[in-house]
């Protein structure tokens, strides 16, 4: 498991990231942000399928189904980067 590890990281990247200390936390955010998105508008879809909003058509999700792809994007790129750069976060 050490060496899947060792093999995803990137020395040259933890290195930056030890440099600025906010980018840590920035990618982080990031990546939190984007699991909010995706989780809260499949939870609604999801309670109104269920039929808890009756009163709500389920066309009036599909502007929401752009931001929950916005937030997939947010979470892939934040945990490739937490990923790449796993073990080395910088002492506060």
């Amino acid at each position: 498991m050490q060496s899947i590890s060792t093999a995803l990281t990137w020395p040259w990247m933890q290195e930056f990231v030890n440099t600025y200390g906010w980018l840590w936390p920035m990618f982080e955010v990031i990546h939190y942000t984007g699991m909010s998105l995706v989780v809260g508008v499949v939870i609604g879809l999801d309670l109104r399928i269920l039929g808890l909003y009756k009163g709500i058509p389920i066309g009036a999700f599909k502007p929401l189904v752009n931001l929950a792809i916005l937030g997939f994007i947010l979470n892939l790129i934040g945990g490739i980067v937490l990923s790449l750069i796993s073990g080395s976060r910088p002492a506060l």
